[in-house]
């Protein structure tokens, strides 16, 4: 086998590998800033630092307090080890950070506490996500073809 072949099915290989030993973990947040860039032309980048934490899956049909909608309306999220074989559960993780979109597209609607920003030609939108917060971020934006 050629090398350029190998390495695309060692890539195959290697992304079926973790996707199934994700099966039956649920992946969020905890602290993190994530952007977002979205030009009137539709291109986009989009950045995310912070933890992820990983939620067992069979938590969540054991446990009322441990179901998503639960875990949402708290945020708080709980780490890897879960309910599962009697385990004591990790302690919850709050979910905090922000989210901001920067667009020179128009904006139709959004759900921030303040709007839309100016800031050198662009429109900036900033989201807090915690505990406290209303819903996911959302915004509407027209795009140019």
């Amino acid at each position: 086998m050629n090398k350029p072949l190998a390495k695309k099915w060692a890539a195959v290989a290697l992304a079926c590998a973790a996707s199934f030993s994700l099966t039956g973990c649920l992946i969020l947040p905890g602290e993190f800033a994530s952007d977002m860039t979205v030009r009137r032309s539709g291109d986009f980048s989009f950045s995310y630092k912070g933890e992820i934490q990983l939620v067992e899956a069979p938590a969540f049909k054991t446990d009322p307090d441990l179901s998503v909608m639960a875990m949402m309306g708290t945020g708080t999220m709980m780490g890897m080890g879960g309910m599962s074989g009697g385990k004591k559960p990790a302690e919850p993780v709050a979910v905090k950070g922000t989210f901001t979109l920067t667009t020179d597209a128009r904006i139709i609607a959004n759900n921030t506490e303040e709007g839309p920003e100016s800031v050198g030609g662009m429109d900036v939108l900033r989201w807090d996500i915690g505990p406290a917060s209303y819903g996911a971020p959302m915004a509407l934006l027209k795009l140019v073809q």
